[in-house]
């Protein structure tokens, strides 16, 4: 494949595109760019920091997504002290890099004649867009959000000039229609958001970078005391608590092998659905959206709402759970490294002998293979929610408080009683960006779209969505784009079409909040069209399920495809937690049915259901 054009994007960077969705980046200083979109990016020469983490030319491939309501995704080289690169070398692994992205299939050859300009640049990147094929694949870039997103990079991309394949607007570069590149004045010329992050933020991570540990504490491991960095993040709503969270553990990824976090936040969690506490384990760079990047933790707790109001105290009881499950990592971890250790020295007599030198490795070694702790807490700041974190920073006892503070809560009563010689309070500033685009609603709604929807394929959804729209067949094709055309229908379709499992409802036991419910006390038409957690027989949480009544006698069980095997197995041995929680309307409620204006998109289900007025309309007679 011929490279289509090479040009420079200013004086310090230049692009060569290898194809249209695939372009190399070099850099000649440290100047930033700004990703919009989905596409993913490898370090080829040199190093770069994406968004607090940094890649090396060892680093795979990272997949960076940004949604629109997102700041843009920085990219920032860090310079090399290497004058000349060869050529040759650089030819060869930059064809066997994006041949393996690209499955091999038309061969790219790059010929070091290319790439000659290249010589003397201290960081070089891959850059690769999506296809509107691997669009249409992953179904979560397929929203009606992300659609609209996609439409205005391309908008801006067909108003970019060209002459004889050089681009004459600098500074813009477009791969495909989902990913767009720029320096900070074009994106901002472009309508799109970047943040920047406050100094005081790095201040207070270089702190952690600062401290070591020593062969005495190294001795003092034990069920009670837990040494190493536990960081605690608070703050008032709508300050940059989750951005620092994600750039905080981004960082610290340099500094060790995993990352652990305990998510407080049950109304807006990073990696879970609403209505849990969890502890995760993070070993890539956050760089994707929450429902995008939602996973599997390590441990979790069902609450059931996505507020702590109605039962603070059970809240508090399932983080120190959480607390104990991290001890109980690092502790396996440690272990698992000391008898590394024996096992080598027991077969090297002079490592046994050299006991300084093996000492302090194993001291480096030990702090390396620790996992440090990140704790995300709501924007509760007040009243009970200050209760609340206190309540958190007692359990865990950290020696570092990130407080992001606004004029309104400079001073958090739950901090006041923080001795300063064990526990480091850093009052950091919020990071510099708009106010969000998006609200806490529409947030919570993608994620259980997302977990729900996951598993599906996207071109079989579209497929069967049109086979259902014709019923002659004449049309039933797959249409390019579909998801464009009519992405609220096809969602729906998805979610009707899910894996069911049904009960009867004699046989089911079902909990409250609370307490337990028993067959004589359940009120069916409430039981109906309800989010329920599922847990086993041991009260260990497996995941969530929506309940629909069939009739009188038995209920089905929507689960995403991925849970199905899992309850199936052990269905007469679960029990369900009835919660607060509502299925978004774009899962439950086909685009075609009529809908109530006054009603919020957060509902519990069809028909007389529990409706949320919307304060905000007028009445039009």
């Amino acid at each position: 494949m011929v490279l289509q054009n090479n040009y420079q994007l200013n004086d310090a960077i230049e692009i060569i595109n290898i194809s249209n969705t695939i372009a190399i980046l070099s850099f000649k200083a440290s100047i930033p760019l700004f990703t919009a979109g989905f596409c993913k990016i490898n370090c080829i020469h040199g190093k770069c920091m994406i968004n607090g983490y940094q890649c090396s030319s060892s680093a795979s491939f990272q997949e960076i997504n940004c949604s629109r309501w997102e700041p843009c995704t920085q990219i920032k080289p860090l310079l090399s002290r290497q004058d000349h690169i060869n050529i040759s070398k650089l030819s060869k692994d930059i064809t066997l890099k994006i041949n393996h992205l690209c499955d091999n299939q038309n061969e790219i050859i790059i010929n070091k004649e290319n790439l000659e300009s290249l010589k003397f640049s201290k960081c070089i990147i891959i850059i690769k867009g999506y296809s509107d094929n691997e669009i249409m694949m992953n179904w979560m870039l397929n929203t009606e959000d992300h659609s609209d997103y996609i439409k205005m990079i391309s908008s801006l991309s067909s108003s970019l000039s060209t002459n004889n394949g050089i681009i004459e607007i600098p500074e813009l570069c477009c791969l495909t229609s989902s990913c767009l590149i720029g320096t900070e004045d074009w994106i901002k010329r472009s309508g799109l958001e970047i943040i920047n992050i406050s100094t005081t933020w790095n201040d207070a991570i270089d702190e952690i970078y600062k401290s070591k540990i020593n062969t005495n504490q190294i001795n003092q491991i034990n069920e009670t005391e837990q040494i190493g960095d536990k960081i605690v993040i608070c703050g008032a709503k709508g300050v940059g608590k989750s951005t620092l969270l994600k750039y905080t553990v981004n960082r610290l990824l340099k500094k060790y092998n995993k990352v652990a976090i305990i998510d407080c936040d049950v109304g807006q969690p990073l990696f879970t659905i609403s209505g849990l506490v969890s502890i995760s384990i993070i070993d890539n760079p956050l760089l994707s959206s929450t429902h995008l990047s939602l996973i599997e933790p390590e441990l979790s707790y069902f609450i059931g709402d996505i507020s702590p109001k109605n039962d603070p105290e059970n809240l508090l009881n399932y983080i120190e759970k959480l607390y104990n499950k991290y001890i109980e990592l690092n502790q396996q971890m440690i272990k698992m490294k000391n008898d590394q250790y024996l096992k080598n020295t027991q077969n090297n007599i002079f490592n046994a002998l050299s006991t300084t030198e093996t000492s302090e490795s194993t001291i480096e070694s030990i702090a390396n293979m620790m996992i440090p702790l990140v704790v995300n807490t709501d924007g509760w700041v007040r009243y009970i929610g200050a209760e609340i974190l206190q309540g958190i920073v007692n359990i865990i006892k950290p020696n570092h408080i990130f407080h992001i503070s606004t004029p309104k809560d400079r001073n958090l009563s739950a901090l006041n009683s923080i001795n300063s010689q064990k526990c480091k309070i850093s009052t950091l500033l919020p990071g510099s960006t708009s106010p969000s685009k998006i609200s806490a609603i529409d947030l919570r709604n993608l994620n259980f779209i997302s977990y729900f929807l996951k598993s599906c394929n996207m071109i079989n959804i579209c497929n069967d969505y049109y086979k259902s729209q014709y019923q002659d067949g004449s049309n039933a094709i797959i249409i390019k784009n579909a998801h464009i055309l009519d992405p609220s229908g096809i969602l729906h379709f998805a979610f009707t079409n899910l894996k069911s499992i049904f009960f009867e409802i004699d046989k089911l036991r079902i909990n409250n909040i609370k307490d337990v419910i028993t067959s004589s006390k359940l009120n069916l038409q409430l039981l109906s069209n309800t989010i329920v957690g599922i847990l086993n027989q041991n009260e260990k949480y497996i995941g969530i399920g929506y309940l629909i009544m069939i009739d009188n006698k038995n209920l089905k069980l929507q689960i995403p495809e991925n849970l199905y095997d899992i309850i199936n197995s052990i269905k007469n041995d679960i029990f369900f937690i009835k919660s607060n929680l509502y299925l978004p309307s774009q899962l439950i409620t086909a685009p075609w049915l009529a809908t109530f204006p006054y009603q919020s998109s957060e509902i519990s289900g069809e028909g007389s259901q529990i409706m949320k007025a919307r304060t905000n309309l007028k009445r039009k007679f």
